[in-house]
Protein backbone atom coordinates (compact mmCIF):
# COMPACT_ATOMS: atom_id res chain seq x y z
CA UNK A 1 0.00 0.00 0.00
CA UNK A 2 2.66 2.45 0.30
CA UNK A 3 3.43 2.33 -3.71
CA UNK A 4 0.95 4.66 -4.22
CA UNK A 5 1.56 8.20 -5.17
CA UNK A 6 -0.57 10.96 -6.30
CA UNK A 7 -0.07 13.54 -8.82
CA UNK A 8 -1.35 16.43 -8.24
CA UNK A 9 0.55 19.17 -10.58
CA UNK A 10 -1.35 17.44 -13.66
CA UNK A 11 -4.34 18.51 -15.00
CA UNK A 12 -6.91 17.24 -17.76
CA UNK A 13 -8.07 20.72 -18.73
CA UNK A 14 -6.42 24.02 -18.41
CA UNK A 15 -8.89 25.49 -16.00
CA UNK A 16 -9.86 29.53 -16.78
CA UNK A 17 -8.51 31.97 -13.76
CA UNK A 18 -11.39 32.90 -11.84
CA UNK A 19 -11.13 35.69 -9.21
CA UNK A 20 -13.69 35.80 -6.28
CA UNK A 21 -13.38 39.33 -5.91
CA UNK A 22 -15.92 38.89 -9.44
CA UNK A 23 -19.25 39.48 -9.91
CA UNK A 24 -21.18 36.23 -9.47
CA UNK A 25 -22.85 36.73 -13.49
CA UNK A 26 -18.80 37.40 -14.80
CA UNK A 27 -17.57 34.03 -13.09
CA UNK A 28 -20.43 32.06 -14.61
CA UNK A 29 -19.75 33.79 -17.88
CA UNK A 30 -16.45 32.15 -17.51
CA UNK A 31 -16.88 29.12 -16.34
CA UNK A 32 -19.45 28.39 -19.20
CA UNK A 33 -16.85 29.39 -21.73
CA UNK A 34 -18.63 32.52 -23.54
CA UNK A 35 -15.90 34.69 -22.51
CA UNK A 36 -12.05 34.32 -21.14
CA UNK A 37 -11.44 37.14 -19.09
CA UNK A 38 -13.91 39.51 -16.65
CA UNK A 39 -13.84 42.14 -19.53
CA UNK A 40 -14.89 39.60 -21.79
CA UNK A 41 -17.83 38.47 -20.05
CA UNK A 42 -18.50 42.18 -18.85
CA UNK A 43 -19.23 42.50 -23.04
CA UNK A 44 -21.24 39.53 -23.23
CA UNK A 45 -23.47 40.63 -20.60
CA UNK A 46 -23.90 44.06 -21.46
CA UNK A 47 -24.56 42.43 -25.12
CA UNK A 48 -27.64 40.24 -23.34
CA UNK A 49 -28.87 43.24 -21.56
CA UNK A 50 -28.83 45.21 -25.14
CA UNK A 51 -30.98 42.07 -26.72
CA UNK A 52 -33.35 42.24 -23.68
CA UNK A 53 -34.59 45.74 -23.69
CA UNK A 54 -34.43 45.76 -27.79
CA UNK A 55 -37.15 42.57 -27.39
CA UNK A 56 -39.11 44.05 -24.60
CA UNK A 57 -39.76 47.03 -26.82
CA UNK A 58 -40.37 45.25 -30.18
CA UNK A 59 -41.93 42.27 -28.87
CA UNK A 60 -45.46 44.34 -27.50
CA UNK A 61 -44.96 46.65 -30.58
CA UNK A 62 -45.12 43.67 -32.99
CA UNK A 63 -48.04 41.91 -31.36
CA UNK A 64 -50.28 45.01 -30.79
CA UNK A 65 -53.16 45.40 -33.57
CA UNK A 66 -52.67 47.95 -35.92
CA UNK A 67 -56.51 48.17 -37.18
CA UNK A 68 -59.95 47.38 -34.97
CA UNK A 69 -62.30 47.16 -36.81
CA UNK A 70 -65.57 49.06 -36.12
CA UNK A 71 -68.53 47.36 -34.29
CA UNK A 72 -71.92 47.07 -36.35
CA UNK A 73 -74.06 49.55 -36.41
CA UNK A 74 -76.95 48.92 -33.87
CA UNK A 75 -80.49 49.28 -35.73
CA UNK A 76 -83.68 49.39 -33.53
CA UNK A 77 -86.83 47.66 -33.94
CA UNK A 78 -89.66 49.87 -34.61
CA UNK A 79 -91.51 49.02 -31.32
CA UNK A 80 -95.77 48.56 -32.11
CA UNK A 81 -98.28 50.22 -29.24
CA UNK A 82 -100.61 47.33 -28.63
CA UNK A 83 -104.03 48.20 -27.57
CA UNK A 84 -104.19 51.92 -27.44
Amino acid sequence: MSDVSFDEERTLAPVPQIQASQPALTRVVIRWGFAKDEKGAQGVLIGVIIAAVVLAIAVPLMLRQKDKPLPAPVVPLPVQASGL
